[in-house]
């Protein structure tokens, strides 16, 4: 069915975030075999949206856990 709508691949990333890095090589894979057919749209997060103040001792303790979320 045509839809008329061209197709992308939408991609949320951290660039603190260690898994976000671990996706590449995924990434990687899907731009190769699609290339230009599937475009990939990067949108940039943030494990601490809405701060510029530095992360305390206590909140960087926590991201040092395995899967913890930055306060």
């Amino acid at each position: 069915m045509e839809t008329g709508r061209a197709l992308q691949a939408i991609y949320f990333a951290d660039p603190m975030c260690s898994w976000c890095w671990g996706f590449v090589p995924t990434i990687d894979l899907i731009r190769e075999e699609f290339g230009e057919d599937l475009p990939i749209r990067l949108v940039m997060g943030g494990l601490r949206p809405g701060t510029n103040e530095p992360m305390t001792r206590f909140g960087k303790s926590r991201c040092e856990k395995p899967l913890g979320a930055c306060p």
